[in-house]
Parts: C-alpha cells; structure tokens; sequence
C-alpha cells in the first residue's frame, strides 16, 4: 500500500506537468458508496513535551510522532492536532517551536488548529512558523484560524477580515473511501484575554458559533462536504450548547457531526444530539481514537471514542522510531542540550510546588532584581508556575518546563486598591518588601510581569491594573528582562534553595497580610 506521502508526491508531480493544482482521488463514486469509516487520532496541549518521560506518563514527541505517523500512513484515517502545541519545554521553546512545527508537517497532521500558546511568541513568529514546510517532500499542515479577525483600534471595532495568515477558514480532505470530509478550526471566543495583550492588539477572536454554522452551510452546499469537523482549541462547556449540533435549515443536516476539544487539559467524553465531543490530557499523555461509522446516505450512525495512553504509545513504537523524526529531535537538540543541562543550585528539604513555594521563590527573584537596578518596589507579583522543581539539582531544562513563557518584568505605579485585588486570587502570589500596611487609595510601585500589569478586558481595557502607570522594564545593561532567565540567575546566585524558605504562611509572602503593617 502505498504511503499518503508517495501518493501525494506523485499526484504532485502529474499536477506540475498538467499545470494543475492536485487533489485528493475519489475512490468511491456517489453511486458506488455503500457505508463506511473514518478514524480519528486527536492531541490537544502538547506544550512542548519533547523529551519522553516515564514518570509523568509522556510518551515525548519520536514515539507519539513515529506512533501518528504510522496511523496517518493507513487509509481513510485523519490526524488532528488542536492548538498549544509548542510552549512549555527548553527542546521547543529554545527554537521558538520551529523543531515541533517541522515535526508535525513529518508526522503529516490533516489540521492545526491555533491555541492561546501559539501567540505567545508573538504574530511574526507566528506568520513565519506557518509558512515551514517538511524537507523530505514539502508537506505543509493546514493551519486553521476561522475565527481569528482584525481589529481596528482606533474605531475600536472588530474588523472583517480573517486573518489567512495566520490560518485558514478549513480545509478538506477526500478519504480513500469517497467520503469527503471539512474541518473548521478555531479558538476560544475568550481566549484574547489568556494571552499577554499588546501580542494581540491588532486581532480579535470571534464568537465561533455562528462562523462554524455559516462554514458548514459552505463546507455541505458549495464544497460538497459529506462530514464536517469542528476542531476548536477550547472547552466542550465553551461551545456544546451554542446549536452546533443542530439541524441546519440549509444544508439540512447538521452543523457538525464530531467536535475536537482543548485548552482545559481534561478528558472529555459528551454525546449531544448523536455529536461526540471529546479532549485530552495534555503533553500527548492520550490520544483520542474515534471511529465514525458513516451508512451508504452518508448519515454519521455512531462515534465510538478509545483513548489510547502512555503504554498504547510506547508498546507500539518501542525505539523504532521513525528516522525523519529522529532527525529532527537530535538536530535541533543539539542546540538546546547544553544550555538546558545547565545545573544552576540544589534543592533542599522538598520539592519547590507550581502554586506556592516556586512562585514565592520567583517573585522574590524579581524584586531583589527590581531594587538590584535601582526601583524600590513595594512588592513583586507573579501567577501560578507549570511544573514543580523536584528535590535534588536544579537544571536550567528544570527551571524552562517550570516558566515556559516568555513574559518580561515591569515596574509599574498603580493603586494599593488593584494590589489587593489581584493578590485575592489564588493564582497570583508575592513577594513583599514593604513593611507598611498595602491600603487603597494610596500609589505603590510593584514589579509585576506584563501578562498581568497589561492584562485587558474583552473591551480592550487595563482590568487587572487599571491605575497602571508605567516606569520601566527589568534588564539594565543589556540583561534578559525574562522573568525566567531572572529566575534562574537567583538560583546561580543562591546555590542551594530550601524550599521553607518560601512558604506562604511566612510575612514576606502571605497575602493575608498585605493590609497590615509589620510590627
């Protein structure tokens, strides 16, 4: 049997003598169809887990993508990836998700839809990601955006044009079996306020609904799509009750016949109106595997959803993997192994947790910066970190999979009452240096990172700070003003780190405290 990729090959190389564009072969006519399957593979949230590890239960991008290379190369299968697939890791993040972009047009995804995490790099890296194709034969993943538009500022007004360089409305595949399927992607209609803002100035996300019901109108009535996908890097609660699994007074069928989710790093398995919606886990720890049983009208009789994990993966790939891949992996590797395998301290008495001791540790990280370079902050502020630091040396790989975004340190002025606010979230923890009470109405100067000193509501105004007044950015004589490269100079700097050290019931760091003095 031949390969999806000689068969493209060699439609490509009749389409360049006809001067045609290629399509995918009909196998079936409409008359000679009588029934048939379509098998799904979806990954949601892969964050850049490029490394295999066996401990957390991820398989590491040469077996899941040796493992979805193999499953694409059979027929009448589509492979779906739904958006965040690059931040999280030193091995993507140190390349700017070039390694993970090439990997997946090797593996040979049928659609990539965008996820809050793409834009984290911002739109020019973003743009010049999309446009990588695979050396071996110049496949390119279609990138899907349906929902991503322009933004006029100064009307401050959505805009009417789809961003297509960013990602396409859909795209359509022709199965082995005749049937021809359409998938729509798109993200989050809230999703813009995940995102540290001034990357998204110029874009807005639309609501998805009414897009996804006017492109199935398309997709069934002019493309003459048998079965439409929605691929939308987003929870199922975001979009299961917004009518898309209704009937269409156009097309008479219905809107979508199978939903992919993402975002929220949660299985999901919901059936509504016959619509299966399913996620995964994140960092590739499962695989959906949907099989679609379609009758010779064509109608979707049932979705049966299996999800493979961890074992399903390595069981099947062992260490042959595929070579293209390993390829990949080692070249770009090379380039991030040496700084990665950095060990910058140890750590004593425990493990540093995402949500308490590692963020305290931070933000003390970037207030002594802050008054190294001259401010006089009141108090540091950061949110959550991804992972734990375990007990034992602390390399800089440790330190990249704990801060994996790019975010930078600002010095702001603003008032004690948006302080107080935003440290009554879980999410975000301190460190202080003021030994007076934090009141409102009173201008403090805080170091804070831009996600949150920037962070805008849906209306595109400050939120989180709106008192803000800017003063400067962390990086005096030419250092990174990246919150994590701060992070990881503190720990060069302490050697060894004792997580009691930064404990949230200590003053330094309890946000209880913050209206009150120190005595």
């Amino acid at each position: 049997m031949k390969t999806r990729k000689s068969i493209f090959s060699l439609l490509l190389f009749l389409a360049l003598l006809a001067g045609c564009t290629p399509e995918s072969p009909s196998v079936s006519s409409e008359e000679s169809f009588q029934g048939g399957t379509i098998t799904f593979y979806a990954i949601n949230d892969f964050h850049g887990a490029v490394k295999q590890s066996s401990s957390n239960k991820e398989p590491g991008i040469l077996s899941l993508g040796t493992f979805l290379k193999g499953k694409g190369e059979e027929e009448n299968t589509v492979l779906i990836n739904s958006g965040d697939m690059f931040q999280g890791a030193i091995e993507s993040n140190y390349n700017n998700g070039r390694l993970l972009v090439d990997c997946m047009n090797e593996i040979e995804f049928d659609c990539f839809t965008l996820g809050n995490h793409e834009f984290d790099w911002g739109l020019r890296i973003l743009k010049e990601n999309k446009l990588r194709r695979a050396e071996t034969d110049g496949y390119q993943v279609p990138w899907l955006a349906a929902n991503i538009y322009n933004y006029d500022n100064e009307a401050k007004a959505e805009g009417t044009i789809q961003q297509s360089d960013l990602g396409d409305f859909y795209t359509i595949k022709t199965l082995e079996n005749g049937l021809k399927l359409g998938i729509i992607g798109m993200i989050g209609f809230n999703q813009w306020t995940s995102i540290t803002s001034w990357y998204v100035d110029d874009v807005v996300f639309k609501d998805p609904a009414p897009l996804v019901k006017s492109l199935s109108d398309e997709l069934r009535t002019q493309k003459g799509c048998d079965i439409v996908a929605l691929d939308i890097h987003a929870d199922q609660d975001d979009v299961i009750d917004t009518g898309i699994t209704a009937v269409s007074p156009v097309s008479k069928e219905k809107y979508v016949d199978i939903v992919f989710c993402a975002h929220s790093h949660q299985k999901e398995t919901t059936t509504k109106n016959g619509v299966l919606f399913t996620q995964n886990e994140a960092y590739g720890r499962n695989i959906s595997q949907v099989t679609m049983t379609v009758d010779k009208d064509k109608n979707v009789t049932s979705s049966k959803l299996k999800t493979l994990d961890y074992f399903d993966v390595i069981n099947s790939v062992g260490k042959n993997y595929d070579p293209n891949l390993k390829q990949l992996v080692d070249t770009y590797g090379a380039e991030s192994s040496a700084a990665g395998n950095e060990v910058l301290g140890t750590m004593e008495g425990g493990y540093m947790d995402r949500y308490s001791n590692l963020p305290n540790m931070l933000a003390e990280a970037m207030l002594q910066e802050a008054e190294r370079e001259g401010y006089s902050p009141a108090l540091a502020m950061v949110n959550n970190c991804r992972k734990n630091i375990d007990q034992g040396p602390i390399t800089y790989s440790d330190v990249y999979e704990a801060v994996p975004f790019d975010n930078e340190v600002w010095v702001i002025n603003c008032d004690g009452a948006d302080i107080l606010k935003e440290a009554g979230y879980d999410t975000n923890l301190i460190a202080r240096a003021e030994n007076n009470a934090i009141v409102s109405g009173r201008t403090y100067q805080i170091a804070i990172i831009d996600y949150l000193a920037f962070h805008k509501s849906t209306k595109r105004v400050y939120d989180y700070f709106p008192s803000i007044s800017l003063v400067g950015v962390l990086g005096a004589e030419g250092k990174d003003a990246h919150y994590r490269h701060i992070l990881a100079d503190y720990i060069r700097e302490q050697g060894t780190i004792r997580y009691n050290d930064y404990s949230s019931s200590s003053w330094r760091h309890n946000k209880e405290l913050l209206g009150q003095g120190r005595s």
